[in-house]
């Protein structure tokens, strides 16, 4: 996965060194990309199979396949205005359990959110012992990280002007929580390689990584990056639901409401989350709930919403056709799919994220500064 956003490339995919030898074990191997790594190894070329949907409220973007023996991933990415939904689920087809490492890199500098928790760790070292200053936690959680850059390793005496240098960009990446999630986090080569990795003096003299690491037959990574500047707006991510063959999640902003369905194969899927909201689709799905609208995009033939969701909302807008929300009780639906009778509307559950999304201090000594 390559990002831009607010002028900036945000995750990049760097060559760390020309003619980079095999034995160092970076620019050809996983671990020098934003992808997924099954039990240390790197993905190998293999079968895929691709889909995509542009449509000008979200962006739809999958591709399907095979990069390890036995073990078959899908990644799929809805993007809007604001930020980008990455969904990767990886499973092994005899249902052994693997070890998976989703990576990503940035440029700038690494504030993960709740530093207290993290350690210094050395679980990365046996296989990719490139990785410098690692630290890592165990968190079942929903957990962010944000990478904020000004120069991105840029070197003022290049052909870059004075407003490069006084302008500042983040992108947050919100994970959503698993059992058992190991999350690290480290410095990786922005140049050459070892002992010159890392450019002398540079406060973002290297890229920034996570690498986010669990054990078991499968797997399902759902992120959500926003670029911003000054400050992230994204107020909260959810997981609806969640089961072996598809999810949904809702991310909400300042406002609007986004509800988000993805489907692992091709086929239609009905999952109904506890609050009563159920969704019946096909790869993949997109609802947005602003300002007394509803709009929907995608292969979505039916849905029921919390009415306190859409409020006095009568019609909804699906692929850019007008269809009237039928209300039922304490819900609005729509469509005609196998959705199943509404039950009765359940309190949300209690979500202690606080030591996740609250404020913190991080400190760097180059240069002698700090961040609140």
């Amino acid at each position: 996965l390559v990002l831009h956003g607010k002028g900036r490339l945000l995750y990049p995919d760097i060559q760390a060194m020309t003619y980079e030898p095999q034995y160092l074990g970076w620019s050809n191997d996983g671990i020098g990309h934003s992808t997924l790594l099954v039990d240390g190894q790197s993905p190998s070329p293999g079968e895929f199979t691709t889909a995509q949907d542009f449509t000008p409220e979200v962006k739809f973007v999958a591709v399907s396949g095979s990069a390890f023996d036995s073990v078959s991933q899908t990644r799929r990415l809805l993007m809007t205005k604001e930020y980008v939904a990455d969904i990767f689920h990886a499973a092994d087809g005899g249902g052994s359990e693997r070890t998976f490492d989703w990576v990503m890199h940035g440029l700038g500098r690494l504030y993960p959110a709740n530093p207290g928790a993290y350690r210094q760790t050395n679980a990365l070292l046996a296989n990719h012992w490139w990785v410098h200053n690692e630290r890592g936690r165990t968190v079942d959680e929903t957990w962010q990280a944000d990478w904020i850059q000004r120069t991105a390793g840029i070197n003022p005496a290049l052909q870059y002007g004075k407003e490069w240098f006084d302008h500042e960009v983040g992108v947050r990446m919100t994970m959503l929580g698993a059992p058992g999630t190991q999350a690290y986090n480290g410095d990786g080569p922005l140049t050459n390689g070892p002992p010159f990795d890392a450019i002398d003096g540079k406060p973002e003299g290297t890229a920034p990584m996570v690498v986010v690491r669990r054990d078991a037959p499968a797997a399902t990574y759902a992120a959500v990056h926003e670029p911003y500047e000054r400050a992230p707006r994204i107020k909260r991510v959810a997981r609806l639901v969640e089961t072996p063959e598809a999810m949904a999640l809702s991310v909400t902003g300042p406002d609007y409401t986004d509800y988000l369905m993805t489907a692992f194969d091709d086929q239609s899927h009905t999952v109904t989350a506890p609050s009563g909201e159920a969704f019946t689709f096909t790869d993949y799905g997109y609802l947005r709930v602003t300002q007394g609208k509803v709009v929907a995009r995608g292969k979505l033939t039916a849905l029921r919403l919390n009415v306190q969701a859409v409020g006095e909302t009568t019609t909804a807008t699906v692929n850019g056709r007008p269809q009237p929300l039928r209300r039922q009780e304490s819900f609005v639906e729509l469509g005609r799919g196998n959705l199943p009778p509404a039950a009765p509307v359940a309190p949300a559950p209690v979500v202690k994220e606080e030591a996740e999304r609250a404020a913190s201090l991080h400190y760097y000594c180059l240069p002698e500064e700090v961040h609140l």
